[in-house]
């Protein structure tokens, strides 16, 4: 969605993207099939070719923040300093800085490993279930629960695997807080940070959501104190410009709240692109825009969102060999529906996701009240199915 926009705004584009066939690549003018972590060597495809480039830019990923920060930082196009983007883009530099600035009480007991040594000492240490984690992953790759009572000599296997792709030697482990999570959508303004859409977000299991609902229902009490503390978070970390998006643990019971992670990018699944625009009335991209090019317009001190209702809904079939999928073209019609997409063919073999990338679809619902989003999700249930191969040995996937 931010190549498209910015496709719209007459630019030329030079598109960095790991894959042979990118998806956008029909809005864009130069593709350079690359790495987007491997800041040096698009430094030199640009130099190499003479390109004069205005800014570097991406969205709703956390593996280019850090390469557009450096990026910026050597050509001298406005962006974030790298400084300022690490505490985002390393959840234990996260940790650390919010920890030094503002305490841990609202951060999860919390350590570097990088073996099984380390995770075995921070278990004796806190006693209770851990989390483990990547530092500088998304879409909760690489994420393992470890329980009180584990041996972590049987999670070997997984802290190797959460290492592989990492900028990083180390993960993170972090005492495994039960709540409800909800996420929050802001913008960095001249004037501080503006909060302009916040969810209550569903899981299948642990690490893997299966809806986000807008808006949040919550005291005002609580959201006070949860937004309060989070735009003091954000207008500390020295970001000059650009999105954000932060997801919390709320223990409803005792309001108490727990940072899960922020990231200076938008979130994922057209969220600020399609879904913040309309809860908020406001557009992140347009402001962003102005913000990257100096095209100050906006009076940004005046952001007043508004509440209407919206819906991220993530699929999930039983598993088996795909025969037949119908009913999706007459979904897709279904006034409220803004989008639904499918991840699989027929033919395909499906099953539950092991991280969010793997999920099976997902719909975006648009409603003025959360009722008649809930309505709409119901006919797209009635419209949608999937049918198996009867064939029992071709259905064992």
């Amino acid at each position: 969605p931010w190549i498209k926009f910015l496709h719209r705004q007459n630019h030329n584009i030079i598109l960095v993207d790991p894959n042979e066939i990118p998806y956008c690549i029909g809005y864009c003018d130069v593709f350079f099939q690359c790495d987007v972590k491997n800041s040096n060597r698009i430094r030199q495809f640009i130099e190499e070719n003479g390109y004069d480039v205005d800014f570097f830019t991406s969205d709703q990923t956390d593996a280019s923040t850090i390469s557009v920060a450096q990026l910026s930082d050597y050509f001298g196009t406005r962006s974030n300093s790298l400084e300022a983007v690490e505490r985002f883009s390393d959840k234990y530099v996260s940790r650390e800085f919010i920890n030094q600035k503002f305490g841990n009480h609202h951060l999860p007991k919390y350590a570097k490993v990088s073996n099984t040594q380390d995770l075995k000492k921070f278990q004796d240490d806190l006693r209770e279930d851990i989390i483990v984690k990547p530092t500088d992953s998304q879409s909760s790759r690489g994420i393992f629960v470890v329980g009180k009572n584990d041996d972590p000599q049987m999670f070997l296997e997984q802290i190797e695997e959460s290492l592989v792709g990492s900028r990083n030697n180390y993960l993170i482990a972090e005492e495994f807080i039960k709540g409800t999570e909800i996420t929050i959508e802001g913008v960095v303004t001249e004037f501080g940070h503006k909060i302009l859409a916040a969810s209550r977000k569903k899981h299948f299991r642990t690490g893997i959501a299966s809806d986000l609902e807008y808006p949040l229902d919550i005291t005002t009490g609580l959201w006070d104190k949860i937004s309060n503390f989070y735009n003091k978070i954000i207008n500390s970390t020295g970001l000059r410009l650009g999105l954000t998006h932060t997801e919390f643990l709320i223990n409803f019971e005792t309001e108490q709240f727990y940072l899960v992670e922020m990231a200076c990018r938008g979130g994922g699944t057209l969220i600020p692109s399609d879904i913040v625009n309309w809860v908020s009335g406001i557009s992140p991209y347009q402001i962003f825009y102005h913000q990257l090019t100096r095209n100050e317009t906006q009076v940004l001190d005046k952001l007043i969102p508004e509440t209407r209702a919206a819906k991220l809904h993530f699929f999930e079939f039983p598993s088996g060999k795909v025969e037949q999928i119908y009913g999706v073209e007459k979904a897709r019609n279904i006034s409220g529906v803004h989008r639904l997409e499918f991840e699989f063919e027929c033919g395909d073999c499906i099953q539950p996701a092991c991280n969010d990338r793997g999920r099976q679809g997902f719909v975006i619902i648009k409603g003025e009240t959360s009722e008649e989003v809930l309505k709409i999700q119901k006919k797209v249930y009635e419209t949608i199915g999937v049918e198996y191969t009867k064939d029992e040995k071709l259905a064992l996937c």
